[in-house]
């Protein structure tokens, strides 16, 4: 059965996203960012992309996926030069070596390379003004000059205070080493790198340091002398006055990976505000919801725990009497609470409706289909 309304990410171009509509040849979701962002390329570079172009991300398969993300900032500055005075030595302990024009993850020579002299030796940013009632994550990418080099990621004041963060064993290829949902101990906090190896002479390899304001670590975020904010990802495609979404019978489909998107954040068929959807959300890192809204009121609703589950491939399909839910090959509940009326349908979005609570995430693929497909169908989709 081929899909009325399908993207497969394979292509893109300013401002769309290459998509499939056999029903009637029109094809590109509409995409906005107004600012330029970061991606793995199928090189395996960090590459920037410019404003208002979807990313195709190849971080962690062969096939792209496309990334879309909330907005986020960069509070370290001169993220790609530790040379810079903004980075400097840690309280204790020997002034590490930081020497520059080393070849970093972006396949330019911008990286440094560090020596460290001693176990309390360590470098730190200047200080980002943060909230204490607030979460954050640290990033960098590193790599050691041997290999199982200790160094830890944390934030650190240029005064003395308690570490909070998480030491890592490098390996000899470029890692980006993360450490979330940390909440700082004072307003004034700095990025650090520390080696622990006691007592050795130890070198590594370092570029693009991140301290984020979200909970989780997002794509890299490029700076200089000032923090940088990246605008979030929207994509959508208006069907006003197009005959794909008509039906009372209806398949949505979503593959996609859980682990980088945010509460809260979903996907939906709408009627262009809140009032008729059909909504797939992640409520959590645990919990998938699927929601019918008819004339402002939750016509059926139901939680799912994916805590164990990263890869997610799920089905709403429509139904005589309410809606069929398939998740990774397994039919988890079927609604009874009747019949949905998907005719003042309008607008796919990325979206719990309009813009707001954005999907920000990785799509391996979705689809729409104006019919409702059999539980066997679904179940073979979702394998």
């Amino acid at each position: 059965m081929n899909p009325t309304v399908a993207l497969i990410p394979s292509a893109y171009k300013s401002g769309l996203v290459y998509s499939i509509l056999p029903a009637s040849g029109r094809g590109d979701f509409n995409f906005n960012r107004p600012s330029s962002a970061t991606r793995v390329n199928k090189d395996g570079l960090v590459e920037e992309v410019v404003s208002n172009v979807p990313r195709l991300d190849y971080t962690n398969v062969n096939c792209p996926q496309l990334l879309l993300e909330p907005q986020s900032s960069n509070l370290v500055t001169y993220s790609q030069d530790l040379t810079d005075l903004d980075w400097k030595k840690f309280s204790g302990g020997t002034t590490p070596l930081v020497e520059n024009s080393f070849i970093s993850p972006s396949g330019e020579a911008n990286a440094q390379r560090i020596t460290f002299y001693s176990g309390a030796d360590g470098i730190v940013t200047n200080n980002a003004t943060v909230s204490t009632s607030s979460n954050y994550s640290l990033s960098i990418y590193m790599k050691g000059v041997k290999g199982g080099e200790q160094i830890r990621l944390d934030f650190k004041n240029n005064a003395s205070q308690g570490n909070i963060g998480t030491t890592f064993t490098l390996t000899n290829q470029w890692v980006r080493y993360t450490v979330e949902n940390l909440t700082p101990l004072q307003t004034s906090q700095g990025l650090q790198i520390r080696c622990t190896n006691p007592s050795e002479e130890v070198q590594i390899y370092a570029w693009g340091g991140q301290i984020e304001n979200l909970t989780y670590a997002t794509s890299y975020i490029p700076t200089e002398a000032t923090s940088v904010t990246r605008s979030r990802d929207l994509m959508y495609e208006s069907m006003v006055l197009q005959p794909e979404i008509t039906s009372d019978d209806w398949t949505l489909f979503l593959d996609y990976n859980k682990s980088d998107l945010g509460d809260n954040r979903g996907v939906s068929i709408n009627d262009g505000g809140s009032n008729n959807r059909i909504l797939i959300t992640q409520r959590n890192e645990n919990q998938l919801n699927f929601q019918l809204y008819q004339s402002g009121s939750i016509l059926s609703s139901y939680d799912y725990n994916i805590e164990v589950i990263d890869h997610l491939k799920v089905c709403f399909t429509s139904t005589n009497t309410g809606a069929s839910i398939v998740v990774n090959g397994v039919e988890i509940d079927r609604l009874d609470d009747g019949r949905y009326d998907a005719s003042g349908l309008t607008q796919i979005d990325f979206t719990v409706y309009g813009t707001t609570n954005e999907f920000a995430g990785r799509v391996n693929d979705f689809r729409y289909y104006n019919v409702a497909l059999s539980l066997n169908e679904t179940i073979k989709l979702t394998q």
